[in-house]
């Protein structure tokens, strides 16, 4: 290479994409070969030497990318040749870039395009997404790395890897208790501790629930200390364990000086803390090694009634303590004011503390919400029932982006700080939630990879479900009237709202399950995931529910039969006004080849309904038909024909399609039963007869082809039915058939029988009714739904 020119100038320039500018900012800055006057004799060389290049200006919001240039100078008329370099990159002593792109302007040239591969010197995501999320296949996943340069060295890794679980399903009624949530001061995940665990959630991951701590203990409180990036959990046992915010690992535990419990504890500083329980505040100074000092600062209460620490506020150098007996405790300055039912409060029980602008919000638990300016030193008007909330039950408050929200018994109120007035409310019925009262509201501030995008708060009912208000969206992100939309949602748990079961049927991948208090409990099989039970407007007691491939019809014990889609609307209705039988309804099913539902009554027979119309088509009973007994227990339709069971006249048979009663099966001496299940498989027809067993017969013949009896009493195994107090039958294939007991439930196929009760959760013995897919088996039983995966079923 030669110049033709006083000074010719050889420039790199390095270029960089930058994902923000964090990286950058951090870099120390240097000066490369500078200001520097070369000489050299009539022929030389110049090692130049390492020189550092620290690219600057970059502006991501407007895609302005950081740029540096090396200038190196030659004498003049130099002719070069040789030209030889290196680029080195240390990322353990902070000497790294990401994604460079070295160019020679004058050729041009690339000398190095590092773009989309990450750093370079140091590897901090992975080249795929940081965070990476997946599932085994089958029993590993390969699709997380770095790309790294030939030769390089690996001094350093670090990884936190996580646990992540999807949504914990239940078949019973489960409750999951809230104790507190705190926030991960760089990536927003939340720290949510719960009765006897602290697991971890990331509001972009999928499944959101990201790492469950692997120790056995029983969270009370949690505060975070940020400048030393740990997370400190008190517990039930009087320990209080301490988790790294970097890995998740457990770093150790302490406990205050008697043992005695914290209820409370917040961070005021770098390894700095205030600590309370029933009697006494401590101020707390966390070491190395977590080695402990701990002041009595202030004695809370000196009475003699046991109260508890239930929330802990600290404002400026003011620390106010909640308690349940006590009322409200002011520290400051070294000394503490009591407020109670004696002097300013409404009530002695306070169950949260808030802050928003210069005013404190007092939660009482039968008293509404108490305010003090502490602006002022001011007390203002509480919020209760005798002006703007419907309950002074108050559950919890939070506050954020402006927005205070209230939770009292099963209402949200919103009110807006700005315009200094309330404004939407809902029930936790109108926010999809099934239980009530409600539990806790959860404010979950936006920033940080792990965060939601905006500011949100969860409404929490303890089903493990949680609704999600977003205080910047216009009505805080309600559906549209009108909308097929739901609420958007959190769920860490799904399980039932309701622990007994009556009867259940299956309509598009949904189980619709009749429980208690006239609710319908719906099961997605598909999803795994109880939806809000629907709630039956009807006046008695619903006693059984049935299907005609579209709509939900439900029978009643005084209401007749009420027709509703399966949103829970309403559709119709039919009484004996309308030409029922009765208005009892003990049992129902659709007969698909005449198009009618079949109803029958404990002591008037059976009605035929069209499902399309209010026409009561049919009633058959001793009177009109020529039934032996209108005292009917049990019902099954099959290819048209109505299978009655009756109380003491056998089972009736109806010909559906020709309106025609066929001859009655009876049996001698076993006629007035308590039960008597029937259900057929093919040309066989199987009765359960109570405290007999099963009776097998051919449809077509009407001859009985076998008896199912357990012989030896009641007790399991022996590879037989399980017990003679014969309740549900149900056919699931040719030659399998489920049978349903008073003392457990089994499976019979032509290798014998296989046993289903008393295993599990929930040890079930009285078996009454059975539901089935491709995958599960279902049985309503007195314990709840139970399930079984038909493949572990020999």
């Amino acid at each position: 290479m030669s110049t033709h020119a006083n000074r010719r100038a050889l420039t790199l320039v390095c270029l960089m994409i930058l994902a923000s500018w964090t990286p950058l900012a951090s870099l120390p800055t240097a000066s490369a070969h500078g200001g520097i006057m070369a000489e050299w004799g009539s022929e030389g060389s110049n090692d130049t030497g390492w020189m550092r290049m620290d690219a600057t200006g970059a502006a991501p919001s407007s895609a302005q990318m950081a740029m540096s240039n090396l200038m190196i100078d030659f004498a003049p008329g130099a002719e070069l040749s040789n030209l030889t370099f290196e680029v080195r990159v240390n990322g353990s002593n902070g000497t790294w870039i990401q994604e460079p792109q070295l160019l020679l302007p004058d050729a041009p040239a690339s000398i190095l395009d590092w773009r989309g591969l990450g750093s370079f010197g140091q590897q901090n995501d992975f080249i795929n997404g940081d965070p990476h999320t997946g599932r085994l296949s089958p029993n590993s996943d390969s699709n997380a790395g770095w790309v790294l340069p030939g030769g390089s060295t690996v001094t350093d890794v670090v990884i936190e890897a996580l646990r992540p679980a999807d949504t914990y399903v239940s078949t019973f009624r489960y409750e999951l208790v809230v104790q507190d949530t705190a926030v991960h001061p760089i990536d927003g995940r939340l720290y949510v501790a719960l009765e006897n665990a602290v697991l971890q959630v990331d509001a972009n991951n999928n499944p959101q629930m990201i790492h469950w701590f692997d120790e056995e203990m029983e969270p009370l409180d949690m505060t975070i200390d940020p400048s030393e990036g740990m997370l400190h959990v008190t517990c039930n046992d009087g320990l209080i364990r301490v988790f790294s915010l970097a890995d998740s690992s457990l770093v150790g535990n302490y406990t205050s000086p008697s043992g005695a419990v914290i209820d409370r504890m917040e961070n005021v500083g770098p390894g700095y803390f205030l600590a309370a329980n029933d009697a006494s505040l401590w101020q707390v100074t966390v070491g190395p090694n977590l080695a402990t000092t701990w002041v009595n600062a202030a004695t809370l209460y000196q009475g003699q009634m046991e109260i508890s620490v239930t929330d802990m506020l600290v404002v400026s150098t003011d620390v106010w303590i909640a308690t349940d007996g006590a009322g409200l405790f002011h520290y400051s300055g070294g000394s503490v004011q009591q407020y109670s039912s004696q002097n300013t409060l409404p009530s002695d029980s306070v169950v949260d503390l808030e802050i928003a602008g210069t005013y404190l919000l007092i939660g009482l638990e039968d008293a509404g919400v108490a305010r003090r300016d502490l602006s002022t030193g001011n007390w203002l008007a509480t919020w209760n029932t005798g002006n703007w909330l419907f309950s002074d039950e108050i559950t919890s408050i939070s506050s954020i982006s402006g927005w205070i929200h209230i939770l009292a018994d099963d209402q949200v109120y919103s009110y807006n700080t700005s315009s200094l007035s309330f404004s939407s409310s809902w029930s936790l019925a109108d926010l999809d939630l099934a239980r009530s009262p409600g539990k806790n509201l959860i404010p979950w501030p936006s920033g940080g990879a792990r965060a939601p995008a905006a500011d949100q708060v969860l409404v929490d009912d303890g089903s493990g479900m949680f609704t999600i208000l977003h205080p910047q969206v216009q009505n805080h992100g309600a559906p549209s009237a009108g909308s097929q939309q739901s609420w958007p949602q959190l769920v860490l748990a799904s399980g039932p709202s309701f622990s007994e079961m009556l009867d259940a049927i299956e309509l598009n991948g949904i189980l619709y399950i009749l429980s208690e208090e006239n609710h319908i409990e719906r099961y997605n099989i598909t999803q795994h995931r109880w939806h809000t039970p629907l709630e039956l407007q009807v006046n008695s007691g619903a006693t059984c529910i049935a299907t005609d491939g579209i709509g939900l019809f439900i029978g009643t014990d005084s209401d007749g039969i009420v027709h509703i889609s399966t949103d829970g609307s309403a559709i119709g209705a039919w009484d004996a006004s309308d030409g029922l039988s009765a208005d009892e309804v003990t049992d129902m099913a659709y007969d698909f080849n005449s198009g009618r539902m079949v109803a029958i009554h404990p002591f008037s027979g059976m009605s035929l309904i069209d499902s399309n119309s209010t026409t009561v088509n049919e009633t058959w009973t001793t009177n009109q038909g020529g039934l032996q007994s209108n005292q009917m227990n049990a019902l099954a339709v099959r290819g048209g024909i109505a299978y009655l069971g009756t109380n003491n006249r056998g089972i009736e048979r109806i010909d559906l399609v020709n309106s025609t009663r066929l001859s009655p099966w009876t049996s001698t001496g076993l006629d007035d039963l308590e039960s008597m299940p029937i259900a057929i498989d093919g040309d066989t027809l199987y009765l359960g007869v109570y405290d007999y067993g099963v009776i097998v017969y051919n449809a077509t013949t009407g001859e009985q082809t076998d008896l199912w009896q357990r012989t030896g009493g009641n007790r399991p195994g022996s590879n037989q039915i399980p017990s003679n107090e014969v309740l549900s039958l149900a056919v699931i294939s040719p030659g399998t058939i489920l049978v349903g007991t008073a003392d457990g439930g089994a499976q019979r196929t032509s290798n014998g029988w296989t046993e289903m009760g008393s295993t599990g959760n929930e040890f079930a013995d009285e078996f009454y009714d059975w539901d089935f897919d491709n995958q599960y088996i279902y049985a309503a039983t007195e314990t709840g739904v139970c399930q079984w995966s038909r493949s572990n079923l020999a």
